[in-house]
């Protein structure tokens, strides 16, 4: 069910018990989902309503357990509205006493099963296994381990496989349930909750638990197998007004929604005919879920709803997410990591790597190669924006040219026409310009459409304005009055200057936060180049 070239994710959905009138229909034998008022009918790979327990809901995504343990990539997240039960569906707040609960969720009784096949498939083959796990969440947008104190978490891909990897996070060692149910209460109580007029105990981060398994043969011409399963528990999405969140609450809800909002971009470019950009890196959770989402991963998503009638805009629009999420197709691969042989040779020839770069630390010469190659690329950067940013400043420059011509056409307009009732229609000419040439979005600060130069160009007339009046009223001959052409002229060089100001800060800034980010990336490298030197020596 769970692999093939090509699949589509597998969306369940599941309906929380609910008080009052109903707002939704449920058929789990057709798995098809009715909302009655608007007549609208959902077509799913499965439907859990009211009276589905923990276990039924378990054996819909059961079939993953061997997918993962065959090698393959497996995920499942769980989405709502807060308070529709996604924790208590996923389990990821179970703690030990939970371990044989029937009100254990997903991932409990995942770990419970997965540790007596993957001993009986240890012994059948004779294989080395090994289990580790890390358990995160996103917080406000920043990744955080529930498992440490570690802050500098990195998402990275692989440049050769391009899978999604964590830099800085914690991984624990573990080879029994138990072991993983104390890492997981572990990480369940530093969570992020807080309560809600709709949730008492409403999750207020996205949180990730992975188990990562690497599967080694007993003979050399046997190849290893890497794989992970990822059990996704998102937050719920908010609306303030129902909420009646405030102050930090409030602004954990708009990133918990700027956050699912990403998603939901994802999701409708990846069943889009249409659009080839993908915006995984809008967000650290789509960042995360590149994997699981359109590539190499089995994926099953449970959309959790209400069944309430006061719930009904909430519960439709999950299923309309749901339903298009039904429409991506993932390709899961086994992940091999190469023979025995492989990855001993493999191993030989980063050993040899380390104690090359060792040499070249004892002997002073490790600028001539890392710091070098490290300078050339940060230079190589650093001309690129130094040509994008003469590229903008040429596009802003050709733009306030033109705007100071009108002005200056409009001002000698004023000093032919004397009258206040031709200086009105003067006004209304300007505030109409001519049709121009639109500017590039890539150019930071410039107007971004025709709108916005009207509006600058009134803004310069209403400062204009004033002193012409002044003019007029003096019954000076101002179609000659040197005091207008240098009105006019400083107005447009002052604009003009301005522009070039503006468009120069925001420049600098992109090019401080690109050398930051260089500057960090080396730095990381030649911390790692230390660390593996000293272990070496």
């Amino acid at each position: 069910l769970f692999r093939g070239m090509s699949q589509n994710i597998k969306v369940v959905v599941r309906v929380r018990p609910s008080q009052g009138d109903r707002c939704i229909e449920c058929d789990g034998a057709s798995k098809t989902l009715v909302l009655p008022r608007v007549r609208q009918q959902y077509l799913f790979d499965g439907v859990c309503d009211e009276k589905v327990t923990q276990q039924e809901v378990f054996e819909v995504v059961e079939p993953l357990i061997n997918t993962f343990l065959d090698g393959y990539n497996a995920t499942i997240f769980a989405y709502g509205q807060t308070g529709s039960g996604k924790t208590h569906t996923m389990g990821s707040a179970a703690t030990s006493a939970d371990e044989h609960s029937e009100e254990a969720g997903i991932l409990p009784r995942v770990i419970q099963q997965i540790f007596p096949r993957l001993a009986e498939r240890e012994q059948e083959s004779g294989s080395a296994v090994e289990m580790v796990v890390s358990f995160l969440e996103i917080y406000n947008e920043e990744l955080v381990d529930l498992l440490s104190d570690s802050t500098a978490i990195r998402v990275v891909e692989d440049p050769r496989t391009k899978a999604i990897a964590l830099l800085g996070a914690t991984e624990e060692r573990v080879g029994s349930a138990q072991e993983a149910f104390a890492y997981l209460e572990q990480g369940s109580y530093n969570r992020r909750v807080a309560s809600t007029s709709m949730n008492a105990t409403s999750s207020r981060s996205h949180a990730i638990f992975t188990l990562s398994l690497v599967q080694r043969g007993s003979s050399e011409t046997e190849e290893a197998k890497s794989s992970k399963f990822h059990f996704v528990d998102l937050a719920g999405s908010e609306r303030a007004k129902r909420t009646q969140a405030t102050g930090a609450r409030m602004r954990e809800g708009c990133n918990i929604n700027a956050g699912l909002l990403a998603l939901s971009h994802v999701i409708s470019a990846l069943t889009s005919d249409h659009v080839t950009h993908v915006p995984y890196r809008d967000s650290k959770l789509t960042r995360l879920l590149q994997d699981s989402l359109g590539g190499n991963s089995s994926t099953v998503m449970i959309a959790c709803v209400s069944g309430s009638d006061d719930d009904f805009a909430e519960t439709r629009n999950t299923l309309q997410y749901a339903s298009r999420a039904r429409n991506i197709k993932n390709t899961p691969v086994v992940n091999k990591a190469g023979t025995l042989e492989q990855r001993n040779a493999s191993l030989l020839r980063q050993n040899e790597q380390l104690l090359r770069q060792v040499e070249m630390l004892r002997s002073g010469s490790a600028e001539s190669q890392l710091v070098l190659d490290l300078q050339a690329e940060v230079a190589e950067w650093k001309q690129r924006c130094l040509a994008e940013k003469e590229r903008a400043n040429r596009i802003v420059e050709a733009q306030f040219d033109a705007a100071a011509e009108q002005v200056v056409a409009a001002g000698e307009k004023f000093a032919v026409v004397h009258t206040p009732r031709s200086g009105a229609r003067i006004k209304r000419e300007v505030a109409e310009p001519a049709p121009e040439v639109e500017p590039s979005s890539d150019a930071p600060g410039a107007p971004e459409t025709t709108a916005a130069r009207r509006s600058m160009l009134h803004e310069m007339m209403e400062g204009l304005e004033p002193q012409l009046d002044e003019l007029e009223a003096s019954g000076l001959d101002v179609e000659h009055d040197p005091r207008l052409v240098e009105l006019l002229e400083q107005s447009a060089a002052a604009h003009q200057k301005h522009s070039a100001a503006r468009s120069s800060a925001a420049c600098a800034d992109r090019d401080i936060a690109s050398y930051q980010s260089m500057l960090l990336g080396s730095q990381q490298r030649l911390t790692q180049t230390e660390e593996a030197a000293s272990s070496v020596a």
